[in-house]
């Protein structure tokens, strides 16, 4: 692979992990309402806490793994730009980063898949009580 096309993959790849980043930062943000709604209507509540708070587990966890993509696509950037400026032959790093990185962004998406399934098993049984 050119060395020039691998430290400009990762900065390629950050526009869509910053999307994801947006869009479950702003799940989360709802989820943490959500969870205030409860507590102060606790009388009134149809969600188990335990449902909401593995729901945020997964969204914080989510977070961390595509903040930790973020950070390693950066740095495979950066480090393949100073390896090209002076000549050093580092491919094996920036690849290594990227490869670091999707794994990362693989591991957001897995967490992103499992909120998404135990949401939808919440919506579920709202409507079961509502029957």
């Amino acid at each position: 692979m050119d060395p020039i096309s691998l430290w400009l993959t990762p900065l390629i790849l950050l526009p869509g992990v910053g999307m994801l980043i947006l869009s479950t930062s702003s799940r989360y943000n709802r989820l943490h309402d959500e969870v205030h709604d409860v507590i102060d209507h606790d009388s009134h509540a149809t969600i188990p806490m335990g449902q909401l708070l593995t729901r945020g587990r997964l969204f914080r966890n989510a977070l961390v793994a595509l903040y930790t993509c973020v950070a390693l696509f950066s740095l495979a950037s950066l480090l393949g730009v100073v390896a090209e400026e002076i000549g050093a032959g580092s491919e094996w790093v920036v690849l290594s980063l990227l490869i670091l990185g999707i794994a990362s962004l693989s591991l957001a998406a897995i967490l992103l898949i499992r909120e998404a399934l135990l949401s939808f098993r919440v919506i579920e049984s709202h409507r079961r009580d509502e029957v």
